[in-house]
């Protein structure tokens, strides 16, 4: 499963969809009212992702979808609903958006033929760790391993430095595969004819954003492929990186 690259919404799809952000808005009850709508979509999903300004001064993440199953996309959102509710009061709190809900659900808006969710924005120097930034992927995914709910064995990871931002998602990765795992990780890393190479192994997983992770490896001409084989799920990621 790779990311590929999708064709920017034409300006009637723009139109569209804020028509429909500010009706799922009114839907979902809330009294603030829209000042702004801003595309943020990285282009690497059929999701379009808007960043919605407030009048209070804050800010809301909507998405916005025409593709595939309404109610698949639902269901989705309730699991990433409960999972970020589960991970509220850990350390991971921020590392999952938080959905907005509603009667304890998530909140999803329908009219037929678009549908549309809304997110918490995530401040991103609180939802990664600050062993992340000061001693790079190694250091941090060995400080993972300490605190995990599974066991997580860490083989080979490059002590060297890379770009923050591939940094931030390979660990990530990492991360939300050890969050989804249903028994003990190894996981391994290199540098390889200038990608940096994750690879992950477990019994199997529950629940992994695999959009998500597609989206932010996407963003960075990265890939995300995943072989569910007889006992064993590999998840592996590669990033292009500088020499």
């Amino acid at each position: 499963m790779s990311t590929a690259h999708t064709t920017q919404p034409q300006p009637a799809m723009h139109s569209r969809h804020r028509q429909a952000l500010y009706a799922a808005w009114r839907a979902y009850g809330d009294e603030r009212q829209i000042v702004s709508v801003t595309e943020v979509s990285a282009f690497v999903s059929t999701n379009a992702v808007y960043r919605i300004a407030l009048d209070d001064g804050a800010n809301v993440i909507a998405k916005v979808s025409s593709y595939g199953s309404y109610f698949l996309f639902a269901e989705d959102h309730d699991r990433l609903y409960r999972l970020s509710t589960l991970l509220a009061s850990t350390r991971f709190s921020h590392l999952l958006a938080r959905v907005l809900g509603r009667g304890g659900r998530a909140f999803t808006w329908y009219d037929g033929k678009l549908w549309a969710a809304f997110y918490e924005e995530i401040d991103r120097a609180r939802s990664l760790p600050a062993i992340l930034a000061d001693d790079g992927l190694e250091a941090a995914v060995h400080a993972l391993a300490e605190e995990a709910a599974v066991p997580l064995a860490v083989g080979d990871v490059p002590r060297e430095r890379f770009e923050a931002s591939r940094e931030s998602a390979a660990y990530t990765v990492v991360a939300e595969t050890v969050r989804a795992a249903k028994g003990p990780v190894a996981v391994s890393a290199g540098r390889s004819d200038g990608t940096l190479v994750l690879e992950l192994r477990t019994p199997g997983v529950d629940d992994l954003d695999v959009v998500a992770l597609e989206d932010r490896l996407g963003a960075l001409d990265g890939r995300l492929a995943i072989d569910r084989g007889a006992g064993t799920t590999t998840v592996r990621a590669e990033l292009p990186c500088e020499s």
